[in-house]
């Protein structure tokens, strides 16, 4: 692998790419994860997960953050960033 090669992303390894800013490469773990959730909500029961999942998607995605700055999840919320308000 050359040594400007890194294994966490889906970069072709014989590619030199060196923007990593505004159209930065998407790390692979990252990736992976993006490509569970689409067959989690494209698979079996799309309408099944859009009606029954999002409720405990949101309670556990509140209590990541929680664990970091011990605040109690339950009294989190999610709101949008300004620009997309």
């Amino acid at each position: 692998m050359p040594p400007h090669a890194d294994s966490s992303s889906c970069l072709d390894p014989d590619v030199v790419f060196l923007n990593h800013g505004s159209y930065g490469a998407t790390p692979r773990l990252v990736f992976e994860a993006r490509q569970e959730w689409r067959l989690r909500l494209s698979g079996r029961e799309p309408v099944q997960f859009i009606n029954n999942e999002p409720p405990g998607l949101l309670r556990q995605a509140r209590g990541e953050p929680g664990r970091h700055l011990n605040t109690d999840p339950m009294t989190s919320s999610m709101s949008r960033t300004p620009p997309s308000a």
